[in-house]
């Protein structure tokens, strides 16, 4: 979740929370070791036809950037989870238990990515 008007700080949303946009573009992305990307769009549920290459690169532990030779540019944010041992649902607990477990944005042990 994009945190521009609350740096560092945590927002939790609902597991089946969807992201909803007025156009859509589907695409399958292969990002490869060496920081190059192959795309392809996909239509219909088949991902097909001629790839689209281009580059990616990492921001720290928080999501990659993706640059496609089509002059498309997306970033995608990792997605992180509260442990169970931390709350076992942050939303029904609300702010009070992941305060009182001293939750922090650089706890990683406290997270699955």
């Amino acid at each position: 979740m994009c945190t521009h008007q609350l740096p560092n700080k945590l927002q939790v949303l609902n597991q089946d929370f969807k992201f909803e946009f007025d156009k859509e573009t589907m695409l399958s992305v292969t990002l490869k070791d060496d920081q190059t990307v192959e795309a392809n769009v996909c239509e219909n549920g088949k991902c097909d036809g001629l790839p689209i290459q281009g580059t990616w690169f990492a921001f720290y532990d928080q999501a990659f950037k993706v640059d496609l030779e089509t002059g498309l540019r997306f970033i995608a944010n990792y997605k992180y989870a509260v442990k169970e041992y931390v709350t076992a649902n942050a939303l029904a607990d609300g702010a009070k238990p992941i305060k009182k477990a001293g939750l922090e944005t650089d706890d990683y042990d406290k997270f699955y990515s």
